[in-house]
């Protein structure tokens, strides 16, 4: 992946999360945790649990954990976020290209992320904030596995895991990415405007 294509991904993914027909309400809170080797340390933890806010400029300003129900292009979206300080975050996203139970594949090499309906992929921001698209590292997944074990109209579970790339914000220097434990409890809510 070309190491300038990061602030794109995560400027179309929080847009994204404005688009989609979505569904609600049921409880709002949701909950994103794994445990991870790279993006500038030697292994962290990220835990991200509560509600999404209403509007996009605030999305660094508190943790939560989100899903999105996305019907035009027929795939599920998990973010989260965990709030740093003056509106920086860490931030993780997901699109799970199945609507219901099931198990899918990352495969970035074999799919164009935005433009590929059926394409599995994770990709995870440290230190970043969308004021001004800069970030310390930038993670994603090549391999690994995304699974739903439960869906409704308001609620997802699952699980992921998987190896992949982290690309330094400074130099784009490049190490290995890997996620363990991964697990996701969101509500299927309404992005926001």
């Amino acid at each position: 992946m070309k190491p300038g294509l990061f602030a794109s991904i995560v400027a179309v993914s929080l847009l994204s999360l404005g688009c989609g027909d979505s569904t609600g309400p049921g409880s709002r809170s949701g909950t994103v945790s794994f445990d991870y080797i790279g993006g500038g340390s030697v292994g962290g933890a990220f835990s991200a649990t509560g509600i999404m806010p209403s509007r996009i400029t605030s999305l660094g300003a508190r943790d939560w954990s989100a899903g999105f129900r996305d019907q035009v292009n027929l795939r599920m979206q998990v973010g989260s976020a965990k709030a740093r300080t003056a509106g920086r975050y860490d931030y993780v996203a997901m699109y799970i290209p199945i609507l219901s139970v099931g198990t899918v594949n990352i495969d970035p090499p074999e799919c164009d992320m935005f433009f590929t309906e059926n394409c599995a992929w994770l990709f995870f921001e440290v230190n970043f904030s969308h004021l001004d698209a800069n970030w310390d590292f930038n993670c994603y997944l090549e391999a690994g596995t995304i699974a739903v074990t439960a869906i409704s109209s308001t609620r997802m579970t699952g699980t992921f895991q998987g190896t992949g790339t982290c690309l330094a914000g400074e130099n784009n220097a490049s190490s290995d990415f890997s996620i363990s434990n991964g697990t996701f409890d969101v509500a299927v809510v309404n992005p926001p405007s």
